[in-house]
């Protein structure tokens, strides 16, 4: 019985031993793959000294060659072909096939609004705000990449063909009068056309434009129960005045996209915004003004009593100022600007729809969320003019 008991303990410390060495080896084996990776990673540390200033040298060289070669290539370009072939050349390199965004910032949230909030807030600055597009053209209107002569026209071309659209009137001052490319040029003396969106229809509702080209600002009237205070909102109408900064006044088209998501004008606003068009055209601008519809946020608003509507015209508004100045204005004081109106008595919350038929307008307004699918409706006496 102790023979068995010796054998077995025997045989249990020669394996203990064996499963020992095998584990010092694999321990030695892996000290020495650490050593080498030790090694590796320093070797790899000395690359990276020896790598950096190489790349940074390496990028200078570049820029300098693509620079001078640059140069040459733009000095044959103008020396060889003729202005009608480079303007084309110019045209693919930078004419965007949609409008170029001017990045818009709200008055109380750099962020956008709480519908865009997101953890890059738009910069105040406007020079930050175009840094996206002057990044993406920099090397082409840059003198020293392509030559005084052909970087001139290429900026020429910029300013010129491409379609710029303002979401903020508050900017129309420093998109004419500040270089995108932080350079010489004056945009307002190129520019070709020009998009200006209205999203707060009372930057023009609330006051009397002078239609006989802006005159000292919107008259009040003590008994108009219509118009806000001249306040606040001066600042947004006084900017849409800085159109004037536009030097080459008949060569220049403006659209205006009133952005609502109602389906009714208010007589104020479309009366006013006429003022403006005509005023414009007077000082020889093409004037042209759409609609682009946009999801209303819910908030309720009373209009005065008595204010007048229209049934929304449609997305092309255009055609509401083909008639004459003085038609228009006649138009105005008699609230027959077109088709039907309807007068709204007693004062009633934002409609969300206008329903012209025969002999009457409904007034549709969508009651709670508008995914409820319910509506409540509402009847006016209206008016055939």
């Amino acid at each position: 019985m102790r023979t068995e008991q010796f054998h077995h303990a025997e045989s249990s410390r020669r394996r203990l031993e064996e499963l020992q060495s095998r584990l010092r080896c694999i321990n030695e084996q892996k000290l020495q793959i650490e050593r080498q990776r030790e090694k590796l990673r320093q070797d790899a540390l000395r690359l990276l000294k020896e790598y950096k200033p190489i790349e940074e040298e390496l990028l200078t060289e570049a820029d300098t060659y693509s620079k001078a070669w640059g140069c040459c290539f733009g000095e044959q370009l103008y020396k060889l072909l003729p202005r009608e072939l480079r303007d084309i050349i110019y045209e693919e390199l930078v004419v965007s096939p949609e409008p170029v965004d001017i990045k818009s910032v709200t008055d109380v949230d750099p962020w956008g609004g709480w519908g865009s909030w997101s953890d890059d807030p738009i910069p105040l600055n406007y020079v930050d705000r175009v840094a996206d597009i002057r990044k993406s053209h920099q090397r082409l209107v840059s003198p020293a990449y392509l030559g005084i002569a052909v970087a001139s026209e290429i900026t020429e071309a910029f300013y010129k063909r491409n379609v710029f659209s303002i979401s903020d009137s508050a900017d129309i001052e420093n998109f004419l009068t500040l270089d995108i490319f932080q350079m010489d040029n004056v945009p307002g003396d190129l520019i070709r056309k020009l998009k200006v969106s209205l999203p707060d229809l009372t930057i023009v509702s609330d006051w009397n434009w002078d239609g006989s080209g802006f005159g000292e600002g919107p008259a009040q009237s003590s008994n108009d129960t219509t118009q806000d205070t001249y306040g606040a909102k001066l600042n947004k109408s006084a900017a849409l005045q800085k159109l004037s900064l536009v030097k080459n006044k008949n060569s220049c088209e403006i659209e205006f996209v009133v952005c609502t998501g109602v389906r009714y004008v208010l007589h104020p606003f479309l009366a006013n915004l006429g003022d403006l068009v005509y005023g414009l055209r007077d000082r020889g601008f093409k004037i042209r003004v759409s609609q682009q519809p946009r999801r209303m946020k819910k908030k309720k608003k009373k209009h005065a009593t008595g204010q007048k509507i229209y049934a929304s015209p449609g997305k092309d508004w255009t055609h509401l100022f083909d008639i004459s100045k003085e038609e228009w204005k006649e138009k105005a004081k008699s609230k027959t600007l077109f088709g039907y109106v309807v007068n709204l008595k007693p004062p009633i919350l934002d409609f969300d729809n206008v329903i012209v038929e025969e002999n009457k307008i409904t007034l549709v307004k969508t009651s709670g969320d508008l995914d409820l699918g319910w509506e409540d409706y509402i009847v006016a006496e209206s008016e055939t003019f």
